[in-house]
């Protein structure tokens, strides 16, 4: 069932990249979030209208909200972790890919002992994965962008 279901996800995942490329809501701004667990793991997200590549967690901002707290929203409702936006660092703006072209990326760092670090489970509709990866062992099939942000300079 999981393989069809990522049949199905990257399929519309096809469809809706098209069609981006043409519609306005593409120009709508993005965000993602680096979530740092004790300074060696990252949190990273599988989308299931994807490519299916391991990617950071975060989404669109909604008109009228701010970024650093439509990152919050997007971090919660894909993961389940609560953060307050004054903890978010913004990193910057990154280059991201031929459909968003830019993205507005935050930061935020954790502990094992943050009650904001325990992923709580819970359906999530858009995400087929989520997994705390070690930052001496990321997986290969990641997006470009883990890496831009990874080797940005700490501000």
């Amino acid at each position: 069932m999981k393989q069809a279901h990522t049949r199905l996800g990257y399929f519309a995942y096809l469809m809706v990249h098209a069609l981006r490329r043409v519609l306005p809501f593409s120009k709508k701004p993005r965000t993602r979030v680096l979530v740092i667990l004790n300074d060696t793991e990252i949190l990273l997200v599988k989308n299931w209208l994807s490519e299916q590549h391991w990617s950071l967690p975060g989404g669109g901002v909604k008109r009228g909200e701010d970024p650093a707290q439509a990152a919050v929203r997007e971090l919660r409702e894909e993961t389940g972790l609560q953060v307050d936006a004054s903890q978010l660092q913004f990193v910057g703006h990154m280059p991201n890919n031929d459909v968003v072209p830019i993205v507005m990326v935050y930061k935020v760092h954790l502990s094992d002992t943050d009650s904001a670090a325990a992923i709580p489970p819970h359906a999530r509709f858009e995400i087929s994965d989520l997994k705390w990866h070690k930052l001496a062992e990321l997986p290969a099939d990641r997006t470009p962008l883990i890496d831009r942000v990874l080797t940005q300079p700490e501000s």
